[in-house]
C-alpha cells in the first residue's frame, strides 16, 4: 500500500500488522483505550509510506481483532473509529473525508501490472452459525443538528471516472444472479414508503402493491385472467385488493372460449364504489358468441351511466368477474384482458 501524503500520527498504526485485542470493560461511563492517537495535521509533517508483501497468497497490511468479554453487550462494539474535523476556519471550499480506500493494479507513478479484480472494500457482516436478530452489510448514516444547512443531502454517490474501455459497466449490481450460488433476496430494493421491486425471474422487474407513475400520471396496467365457467359461475378475484391503494379500470375487453355462453343473462366485471357492489361492466351472454371479442362500452357491453365505469373504485377493494341470473354455461370460460391503474 502506497499513500503519497500521510500524517504522522497514523505511520505507528500502519507501520506494521497490528493485532489489537480489547475486552470490553463492562458497564461503565468511562471509555477505554488501548491505543489512541490524536494530533492536529501537520502540513508539514508528511512522510511517504511504502510496504511490500512477498506472498503469493496475499496478506494483510493491518488487522484489528476485538473481542468482547463475558459481560452482556448493550451498547455497540465499534471495530474501527475515525473522526475527522475542519478546523475553527470556514473553508465552503474544502472537503472533509472520513475515509478513502483505494485498490490499485499500478502505483501512482506507474509501477504495477495485470490483476484479475480491484475491488475497493468489502464489507461482511457473519454472524458465524449464531443469531443474528438483523444482518447488515453496511449502513449509511446522514445526520447534523438542527443548525445544520445542506444544499445537496446524498446517501450514496457512484460514479465512474474510468477513461479505459469497459465491456458492462453496472452502477448496482445485486447478487449477480442466483446462479453463482448466491442466497436469492426475498426483494431486491425496499424504498422508504414501503414499496418493494425484485428481480426473481429472469428478465422479470416486480414491483409491490404500488402506483406506478410517470410525471405523477399512474401507469396503465394490463392482466389476462383465463377464467373458467365455475371460477366465474363462484365468483373469481381478478385483481386482490391493495391496502390504501384504489384500482381505475381503462379497458376491458372479454371473449368466450370453448363454446358460446348460454343461460346467464350477463357475465360482469364487478367493483366497489361508494362501498356498494357495482358492475364495472356486464358483458350480455347473447354477444358472448364463441372468440367474439367484446370490448366495454360496446355492443353487448354495457357500462354504468355518466361515465362511472371509469371512475376509481374504492381503496382496498378487489376487481372480480361474477354472472347475473343462472350460472354461466356450455362455454368453458371466459378471457378477461383488463387495462388499469392503481392510485
Amino acid at each position: 500500500m502506497k499513500r503519497g501524503l500521510m500524517p504522522q500520527s497514523l505511520l505507528a498504526l500502519l507501520a506494521a500488522i497490528l493485532v489489537l485485542t480489547i475486552a470490553a470493560a463492562g458497564a461503565s461511563a468511562t471509555t477505554y483505550y488501548d491505543l489512541k492517537v490524536t494530533r492536529w495535521l501537520n502540513v508539514t509533517g508528511t512522510a511517504a509510506l511504502m510496504r511490500t508483501n512477498g506472498v503469493a497468497a496475499g496478506g494483510r497490511g493491518l488487522y484489528v481483532e476485538i473481542e468482547q468479554n463475558a459481560t452482556a453487550l448493550t451498547g455497540t462494539l465499534n471495530g474501527l473509529v475515525v473522526s475527522i474535523t475542519n478546523g475553527p476556519t470556514a473553508a465552503p471550499g474544502g472537503t472533509v473525508r472520513g475515509l478513502e480506500v483505494k485498490a490499485r493494479a499500478a502505483t501512482v507513478d506507474g509501477t504495477g501490472n495485470t490483476i484479475g479484480m480491484l475491488t475497493g472494500a468489502t464489507i461482511s457482516a457473519d454472524p458465524k452459525g449464531k443469531a443474528a436478530t438483523t444482518l447488515r452489510g453496511f449502513e449509511v448514516i446522514l445526520s447534523g443538528d438542527a443548525a445544520a444547512t445542506s444544499t445537496t443531502a446524498q446517501g450514496v454517490l457512484i460514479t465512474n471516472e474510468s477513461s479505459g474501455t469497459q465491456t458492462n459497466s453496472y452502477a448496482i449490481d445485486i447478487n449477480s444472479g442466483t446462479a453463482t450460488g448466491h442466497k436469492a433476496f426475498t426483494y431486491d430494493v425496499q424504498f422508504q414508503k414501503g414499496v418493494k421491486m425484485n428481480n426473481g425471474t429472469s428478465g422479470v422487474l416486480g414491483v409491490s402493491a404500488a402506483s406506478v407513475q410517470v410525471d405523477s400520471q399512474p401507469v396503465v396496467l394490463n392482466t389476462r385472467h383465463r377464467v373458467t365457467t365455475a371460477e366465474a359461475n363462484a365468483g373469481h378475484s381478478l385483481l386482490p385488493a391493495i391496502a390504501g391503494r384504489t384500482y381505475r379500470v381503462v379497458q376491458c375487453k372479454m371473449i368466450a372460449y370453448g363454446g358460446a355462453a348460454a343461460t346467464c343473462t350477463t357475465v360482469d366485471i364487478l367493483g366497489t364504489q361508494g362501498t356498494s357492489s357495482v358492475k364495472l361492466c356486464a358483458f350480455a351472454q347473447a354477444s358472448l358468441a364463441q372468440s367474439a371479442v367484446l370490448t366495454m362500452g360496446g355492443t353487448g357491453a354495457a357500462v354504468l351511466a355518466d361515465g362511472a365505469s371509469y371512475g376509481a373504485c374504492d381503496a382496498n377493494t378487489a376487481i372480480t368477474i361474477g354472472v347475473t341470473t343462472n350460472n354461466l354455461a356450455t362455454a368453458t370460460g371466459v378471457d378477461v384482458i383488463l387495462d388499469y391503474t392503481i392510485e
